[in-house]
């Protein structure tokens, strides 16, 4: 029984046509058929009834398809080891890098990788860690490089790499821009809010909450939300909004845009960054050499 016809009988299942199926999975409906009657054959039962409207499962089918859905990320991983054994130390690493990660840590982590997983490739997706967790858990990632996840999730587990320092951040002609003396959480009401999307299950979401409700305050309600650090870098160019960041995130922003970090002292500010993965889960051996690479990276950072 070929994976590929477990996959493509899960589409069937799941859009309830060949023809949707088959435009979802980018085949011909000719290829979805034989594959039908390749599993019923093998498996000696039928799987599907002819509806009007396209295809519903039988009763055996629906009992199939639950236990390929259970099955589906295991298998995955199996048939990854198995390739992962044949070309050794080369081959994808798919990791979702959220935007507090300085650029520096990236670029210097993919550098040590190159060098030692020649013929290796390295798939980013770059959203909040709020995103990246359900990709992790469905196996679309091999690990997370960001925040500490706010909750606690069965089967995650977290590596701490380096602590960095939250920071409020500025267009340099902002009123804060110039101020000397620490902000209270009353003064900082004052003004608009940008930050990133995720509500309370984002890091710097939990800090703000948690911060202002320390005061008994209410926690400021953003105006804009973002994804990404480098629309908030943008967006608060000469304008009267405040965002947060890590430093060392903004430190490198400071470089390409007209912002100003601000202080948030004598307030907790401490962030720590690290990688989030799936206890338990299948590693390649170029996951393990991107990992290390990250390791190296952030021990220069101590």
């Amino acid at each position: 029984m070929l994976a590929k016809d477990l996959s493509y009988f899960a589409a069937i299942a799941e859009k309830g046509s060949l023809a949707k199926a088959a435009l979802s999975l980018n085949v011909s409906q000719p290829a979805l058929t034989k594959c039908v009657r390749r599993l019923e054959t093998q498996l000696q039962v039928k799987l599907f009834n002819r509806t009007p409207d396209g295809v519903s499962l039988t009763a055996i089918g629906r009992a199939f398809h639950q236990r390929i859905q259970t099955l589906g990320t295991g298998l995955e991983e199996a048939l990854r080891e198995v390739r992962d054994l044949r070309l050794g130390i080369s081959g994808d690493v798919h990791v979702g890098i959220t935007p507090s990660i300085p650029n520096g840590i990236l670029s210097g982590a993919y550098d040590r990788f190159a060098r030692a997983s020649p013929g290796g490739r390295v798939m980013v997706v770059s959203q909040t860690l709020p995103s990246l967790l359900p990709e992790l858990i469905a196996g679309n990632l091999d690990f997370i490089v960001g925040p500490r996840p706010v909750a606690e999730r069965k089967g995650i587990e977290y590596e701490e790499l380096f602590t960095d320092v939250m920071q409020l951040f500025v267009g340099k002609d902002h009123p804060l821009a110039q101020s000397r003396k620490p902000m209270t959480p009353e003064e900082l009401l004052k003004y608009p809010w940008l930050l990133p999307t995720g509500g309370a299950d984002n890091y710097v979401r939990a800090w703000v909450e948690a911060v202002f409700r320390a005061h008994k305050l209410p926690a400021p309600k953003p105006v804009i939300e973002v994804q990404l650090m480098e629309h908030a870098f943008i967006l608060v160019c000469g304008s009267r909004l405040l965002a947060l960041g890590g430093r060392r995130k903004i430190l490198e922003a400071e470089k390409l845009f007209p912002l100003k970090g601000v202080s948030l002292a004598p307030l907790p500010d401490a962030m720590g960054c690290g990688i989030t993965s799936r206890r338990d889960a299948y590693v390649s051996p170029a996951a393990v050499k991107l990992k290390d690479a990250f390791r190296s990276v952030a021990a220069r950072l101590a």
